[in-house]
């Protein structure tokens, strides 16, 4: 983690919409969204690093829409910060982060969604969900929103917990064994966040994800 901080700057103009998929290991993104655009970003943190991104949803019905996957094993230290500000009327944010921590790893993610006095009708989602495949493993998740105006709508949850044993013992009725099974909810836990994601660009992020499970399983505990 002793990488140069990194700092990129995104302006997504009126009425457009922003695809992005990054494969970060230390960056600092601020990301701008205009009136009527969208922002949608992937992200996929695997191994120790730190990102955090900040949006500022500044024109009327500006949305954005951030998926994040967070994998770490054995001492890795990962942590995500995202900062959304609803700027203008009628906004919507929408932040989805799952995480999968093994071995002695730890996992850090802050979610803020901050709705201003111009924010009025704004529309803020926060979920956060963590899978523990290890005792030693540990994730601390944060969500939080800040409200100055009373008719917006705001939501969030949080939940951590190990792989679900009742999952595989089913699958193992299907004939199928127990790694095989491991291999497949963990697959599906880590891609149902890209589930908005462009499908011509889903397969990238899968492919990673595919990769990091088969390596992991042989480590889990």
């Amino acid at each position: 983690m002793n990488a140069a901080k990194q700092k990129a700057r995104i302006i997504v103009a009126n009425d457009a919409v922003r695809e992005l998929i990054t494969i970060p290991t230390k960056e600092t993104a601020s990301i701008t969204v205009a009136a009527n655009a969208h922002y949608y970003v992937s992200i996929l943190l695997i191994g120790s690093g730190v990102q955090t991104l900040n949006i500022v949803l500044s024109g009327e019905k500006a949305s954005a829409t951030i998926a994040a996957l967070l994998l770490a094993r054995d001492d890795e230290q990962t942590q995500l910060v995202v900062n959304i500000t609803h700027q203008a009327a009628d906004t919507l944010s929408r932040l989805t982060v799952h995480s999968v921590a093994n071995n002695n790893s730890s996992i850090i993610v802050n979610g803020l969604a901050s709705i201003t006095e111009a924010g009025s009708g704004s529309d803020a989602d926060i979920q956060f969900r963590s899978l523990l495949l290890s005792p030693t493993a540990r994730v601390k998740v944060k969500p939080e929103f800040t409200l100055a105006v009373d008719d917006v709508a705001c939501k969030h949850g949080a939940a951590t917990g190990p792989l679900d044993e009742a999952a595989i013992t089913y699958c193992q009725t299907r004939g199928i064994d127990a790694p095989t099974a491991t291999r497949l909810i963990l697959n599906g836990f880590a891609t149902l966040c890209y589930s908005a994601a462009p499908t011509d660009k889903l397969a990238a992020m899968t492919t990673h994800v595919n990769e990091w499970v088969k390596e992991n399983y042989v480590h889990a505990t």
